[in-house]
């Protein structure tokens, strides 16, 4: 058994001196133990190359399970597609491989971080990046070619500051618009524009564009003009 053993590049010894093992495997053979297993080595009874198969069979499926994990390995690294050099913009935003393009945020939608964007290639000026649900880039069944994958370098922390408008709705009640632009002073120290119009009904519009670094800090702001008073809803603006 021993030059069984040896031809599959095994050692013997590391078996034959396994007692458990190789009671297990007289077990097997329905012996009582590993002395009446040897003799019927002894006596022809039993081929040694079946003993060896039996006590080598886990070693070789371990084996052959790692020359798999190797081989599914390599194919995996063969098939990867070569990763995209990632070109980061002033904006903060980040295209793979578009280091030659010119890359601005809409006007339209005002993407801030922490918006879900896409890109748009525009004739002549570059990339034009909006926000995914902007109806400019949404509703047009012709940009679909034309849209490629960016993203944001940072979503919570920003030193840039970026444009965003807010519309207001609520009761033409004195005081309200003080209210409304105390509250965007204590979130922002960027106020760019105020546009106010009442109707026939008390109602007031307001129309607001501030200076934010990302989206959470818009959501917050947005919620604290909700608690005015009077103040009935407070939207996002996008043209």
């Amino acid at each position: 058994m021993q030059e069984h053993l040896e031809r599959l590049d095994f050692t013997p010894k590391d078996f034959l001196d396994d007692k458990d093992r190789m009671h297990a495997l007289a077990e097997r053979f329905n012996y009582k133990n590993e002395q009446d297993l040897y003799a019927a080595l002894g006596f022809g009874e039993i081929k040694g190359a079946t003993v060896v198969a039996r006590l080598t069979e886990e070693d070789r499926r371990k084996r052959e399970q790692e020359r798999q994990k190797t081989a599914d390995t390599n194919t995996a690294q063969l098939n990867k597609e070569p990763e995209k050099m990632k070109i980061r913009h002033e904006d903060g935003v980040i295209v793979q491989g578009a280091d030659n393009l010119l890359l601005r945020l809409s006007k339209c939608c005002n993407p801030v971080p922490g918006d879900d964007i896409v890109g748009y290639v525009t004739r002549g000026r570059g990339i034009s990046v909006h926000r995914r649900d902007c109806a400019n880039v949404k509703d047009d069944k012709t940009t679909g070619e034309r849209l490629i994958e960016v993203e944001w370098e940072n979503t919570k922390s920003s030193e840039k500051v970026y444009d965003s408008e807010l519309q207001i709705t609520g009761y033409d009640r004195t005081g309200l618009l003080n209210d409304v632009l105390q509250v965007i002073n204590t979130q922002t120290d960027t106020l760019r524009n105020v546009v106010g119009q009442v109707n026939d009904e008390e109602i007031v519009v307001i129309k607001v564009k501030v200076g934010i670094n990302n989206l959470q800090d818009l959501k917050i702001l947005v919620d604290k003009i909700k608690k005015v008073p009077d103040v009935y809803s407070v939207k996002r603006l996008a043209t």
